[in-house]
């Protein structure tokens, strides 16, 4: 959207070019996983670049990027049943449905997750979404204490933890 025209012609070259990498990159995984629909790991990957493409906001419109989230998220519950205990895919899950604003998806998604990393510093943050989206603000309360007690340290979620402590400095 610059004034200049070459700029804009310029930044369309490049996003052309970058498409066109992602739908390359797209149609060999598309041939891998159809070879192979038992491949966690191609399946994972196929997932992952229908993501980048909702999380870079090239998808197109918003119906594209629904379509796309939704074929993530199938395409890792192919690798959950192949690597069923693959924490990085429930944990793709979990991200990719509150992406998708799909709050009861997500909480298959968190509930498959192993008990022991639901503490994890990387695994808080999309708890804490999740809560949120759920309007669940007992949870979301239990949570920061959590995240605080274990000391995490994320720029973000600090400052979403003092807002919501607000003036007083506790929870409401």
């Amino acid at each position: 959207q610059d004034s200049d025209e070459q700029v804009r012609i310029y930044a369309q070259n490049i996003l052309s070019s970058m498409l066109e990498a992602f739908e390359g990159r797209i149609k060999d995984l598309e041939g891998k996983f159809r070879a192979n629909p038992r491949a966690a790991a191609t399946a994972r990957r196929l997932a992952e670049q229908f993501f980048e493409l909702v999380y870079l906001d090239v998808a197109g419109d918003e119906a594209m990027a629904a379509h796309y989230l939704a074929k993530a998220l199938e395409l890792l519950e192919h690798a959950c049943e192949a690597g069923p205990e693959d924490r990085e895919i429930a944990l793709l899950g979990l991200k990719f449905a509150l992406r998708a604003r799909h709050a009861s998806l997500a909480r298959v998604w968190r509930d498959r997750l192993p008990p022991d990393t639901l503490a994890a510093q990387h695994v808080l943050p999309w708890r804490m979404e999740l809560a949120f989206l759920e309007h669940d603000w007992t949870e979301m309360r239990r949570l920061f204490a959590m995240f605080l007690a274990a000391g995490h340290i994320n720029p973000r979620i600090d400052e979403v933890i003092r807002f919501w402590h607000g003036p007083a400095g506790h929870l409401p």
